[in-house]
């Protein structure tokens, strides 16, 4: 038979104040908050608890005590200051000048400062920390720890990436002030320890596991929500498990008998629209998406709550965010972006292009191609009204004008979007390219040198690869109304040539000043001819040939011939024929613009100036904001003469 433990605590039995029943001192705490309530009771008769009333006495304070060199009397580290004011007429700065530092906490510094010989580069002070020293070049020579890593710590040569690709690592604040290797290019080559290491597919499975099984486990306290409905389901019978992993993070309920997911979504933390978010809710936002590909998972919004008493009920009030993104929907506020650069400055806030990276490829994995949401017959009635005569000045027509169309144009035309700049990806080559994203990103949401801050949009981002140039060229329809109408004038029924039909810039900027006129368009590019025939069913009198300008055999009679042509091998569209050279783009291609009628050929000045070709007409338009030495370029307009 087992011995009886002796006790070897003493307690004592005390009396409740509130029902005044005896109760030994270890558990008075436990009775009254089971029975009463722990804080009324200790406001009402005071606190009770040794281990508390012991906590709330002070501490004794530890005094430093110095001697004064100059009279030998002992004072504390902050009377000594006081008494050489008073009694010697001296300042504490000057005292130490003469007999050396006296103040404990300098005394350490001191110490920290020459076993850490930390140097301003600058005026060669040392300091205790780097976070001193960063305190002291800001405020002594107004400069950022960014900025004096670049010119003094490496005096402009910043490292370059250890992969091999050529490029500067970005600079850090603290030492070792730079990484090895830009981000994602340490998996490149043999600079990577674990180059050419192959992993088994069983190891990866025993990986995932283990990650997941490292979901469930989290010291974070259950939300008042998340409480309630635990508080059901104990009411109601049902086994269940909290931080539940899956293969899409944790999950707060598992129902294991009705096999159920629960997740509790709290109003703030789970808005319904992803719209206007802070960089918390956009992780949650990924979150929430990625939950999204689970089978038999519920939420119920924190306002529902209190109406839930059954698990039918959590399926009467079962909410899903709305997890869609179209194209102009504003994800973050530029006004966010910049109240975040004037607090935090734009070092930390790029320390989340990867987050936001991250919900692009999650939300909009593949490119987003522009949808129509505008009216074609709105579109033709605005460029029948549109005031022309300011888009040309002294034979200049001016580009930059109103955009009437081109969105409608964009969305028309995805062979737009699969063509290119020579050496340059399409933009849909460019959305998948993170390296790309990252810079677009970085640009958009305010760390560049122009000040420019922009709202975090898919339409943006797409904003961003046309100011980047990854989208190709684009012909107005309002700039080819001003040039149609004035070589054609008040003719009521032209005929044009359209050598090069491209977009439908030009035969929606026709038909819709000369909706009686005829327009016949060539198109060698037979996805961009599949676009065109489709946007050619909005008006009559159109004629499209699938050939090259060369090949077409047609009638070339006409009142004018216009085309804006593609610069030889500059622009590369989707399924493109190339020529071998400039001689054969020049003996085919403009060899054939020859033989039609009444031309005006849109080119750029330098080819024209190649091919000897006259011309009166000019074509300006903003150079990119990259460009600070011009603010214009001109393209020409020539007979070809």
């Amino acid at each position: 038979m087992a011995k009886k433990r002796n006790r070897t605590a003493k307690f004592t039995k005390v009396e409740c104040m509130e029902c005044h029943e005896m109760f030994y001192t270890n558990v008075l705490a436990q009775h009254i908050k089971r029975t009463h309530c722990l804080s009324e009771y200790i406001k009402k008769y005071g606190e009770f608890r040794k281990n508390k009333l012991n906590k709330n006495k002070p501490a004794k304070r530890k005094v430093n005590r110095v001697i004064c060199k100059i009279c030998q009397k002992k004072f504390t580290t902050v009377g000594l200051s006081g008494h050489l004011s008073d009694t010697h007429n001296m300042t504490t700065e000057g005292y130490i000048e003469k007999y050396g530092e006296f103040r404990p906490k300098f005394l350490d510094y001191n110490k920290r400062a020459k076993e850490n010989r930390v140097v301003c580069l600058v005026c060669n002070k040392e300091f205790g920390s780097e976070r001193l020293l960063t305190y002291h070049i800001k405020k002594e020579h107004h400069i950022t720890k960014q900025q004096y890593v670049i010119d003094y710590v490496y005096k402009g040569n910043i490292p370059k990436c250890k992969c091999g690709c050529g490029e500067k690592v970005k600079t850090l604040n603290q030492p070792p002030y730079s990484n090895d290797f830009i981000a994602g290019h340490n998996s490149i080559g043999e600079n990577n320890p674990r180059f050419n290491v192959r992993v088994k597919a069983e190891t990866k499975i025993k990986m995932k596991n283990r990650a997941i099984s490292r979901m469930g486990i989290s010291d974070k306290k259950n939300t008042i929500p998340e409480n309630k409905i635990k508080e059901l389901l104990v009411n109601l019978n049902k086994e269940f498990i909290q931080q539940y992993p899956t293969d899409y993070g944790a999950v707060d309920f598992y129902i294991v008998d009705d096999n159920m997911l629960v997740e509790v979504d709290g109003e703030y933390w789970h808005p319904m629209k992803k719209e206007h978010l802070n960089f918390q809710l956009i992780s949650g936002a990924i979150s929430d998406k990625n939950k999204s590909n689970l089978h038999k998972l519920y939420r119920v919004r924190e306002n529902d709550i209190d109406k839930i008493t059954t698990l039918n009920d959590i399926k009467k009030f079962n909410k899903h965010p709305d997890l869609s993104i179209f194209n102009r929907q504003i994800i973050m506020e530029k006004e966010y972006f910049k109240h975040y650069i004037e607090k935090n400055g734009k070092d930390k806030l790029e320390k989340y292009i990867s987050l936001l990276l991250k919900f692009v490829r999650t939300f909009q994995p593949k490119f987003p191609y522009p949808k129509k949401t505008d009216d074609i017959n709105i579109i033709i009635d605005k460029i029948k009204k549109y005031d022309l005569t300011n888009i040309i000045k002294d034979n200049v027509f001016r580009n930059n004008c109103s955009l009437i169309g081109v969105g409608y144009l964009k969305a028309h035309h995805k062979s737009y979007w699969n063509s290119n700049y020579k050496d340059k990806k399409t933009p849909v080559e460019a959305w998948l390219d993170d390296d790309i994203m990252r810079k677009v990103i970085k640009y958009r949401i305010g760390i560049n040198d122009s000040n420019e801050i922009f709202d975090f949009s898919l339409h943006q981002l797409i904003m961003g690869l046309s100011a980047g140039r990854y989208t190709i060229s684009f012909f107005k329809p309002i700039l080819a109304a001003t040039i149609y109408k004035e070589f054609l004038g008040n003719n009521n029924a032209p005929i044009v040539i359209d050598p090069c039909s491209g977009f439908g810039g030009r035969l929606l900027g026709f038909k819709s000043i000369y909706p009686n006129g005829k327009y016949i368009g060539i198109e060698p590019n037979k996805e961009a001819y599949d676009e065109l025939i489709e946007l050619s069913k909005n008006f009559n009198n159109v004629e499209l040939y699938n050939c090259k300008a060369e090949d077409y055999t047609g009638s070339k009679e006409c009142d004018l011939t216009f085309t804006s042509i593609p610069y030889f091998d500059i622009e590369e569209y989707s399924g493109n024929n190339y020529y071998n050279s400039f001689e054969d783009w020049e003996y085919t291609f403009i060899k054939a613009l020859h033989s039609f009628k009444n031309k005006k050929i849109c080119m750029s000045e330098e080819i024209a100036n190649e091919l000897k070709f006259k011309y009166e007409y000019k074509i300006s338009s903003n150079t990119s904001h990259f460009d600070k030495k011009t603010k214009l370029k001109y393209e020409v307009i020539t007979d070809m003469l």
